[in-house]
C-alpha cells in the first residue's frame, strides 16, 4: 500500500513539474501554445485546464518550500500549540499560507505574459 501511494505521489509530482515547465516555455517561447491550450475558446481548452491545475500544484509546492527555506532563520520555538498539544511554528504556517498565494500569482503572470506575447505576435 505504501509503495503504491509513494508511486502515485512521485508520478503526480513529475507531471506537475512537467506542466509547470510546459507553461513556462509556452508563455515565453511559444505563445501560440498559450492561445490554443490555455485561453478561452482555444482548440485544446480542456487539456489546458488540467495542465494549469498541475502547474499550479507544482508552483505552490515550489514557492511554499522556498518560503519555508527563506524563513528558516526564525527560531523553532516561535509558534503555538493547538488544543491537542501539537506544536506549529510560525515559519511552517507562513510557508503553507504563502505557497498557494505566490504559486497562483506565478501561474497568473505566466498566462498573462503568454497571452500578451500571442496577441503581439498575431498576424494583423
Amino acid at each position: 500500500m505504501q509503495t503504491t501511494v509513494l508511486a502515485v505521489v512521485i508520478v503526480g509530482a513529475i507531471l506537475s513539474l512537467a506542466s509547470l515547465v510546459h507553461l513556462q516555455l509556452a508563455a515565453w517561447l511559444f505563445p501560440g501554445w498559450v492561445r490554443s491550450v490555455y485561453m478561452t475558446g482555444g482548440q485544446y481548452r480542456n487539456a489546458g485546464i488540467v495542465l494549469q491545475a498541475l502547474a499550479w500544484i507544482a508552483a505552490a509546492a515550489i514557492t511554499g518550500a522556498g518560503t519555508s527555506f527563506m524563513l528558516s532563520w526564525m527560531p523553532g520555538s516561535w509558534g503555538w500549540a493547538d488544543e491537542i498539544g501539537k506544536f506549529t511554528s510560525y515559519a511552517q504556517e507562513l510557508s503553507w499560507l504563502a505557497g498557494p498565494v505566490m504559486g497562483s500569482g506565478w501561474i497568473w503572470s505566466l498566462l498573462q505574459a503568454g497571452r500578451r506575447a500571442a496577441e503581439h505576435r498575431a498576424p494583423a
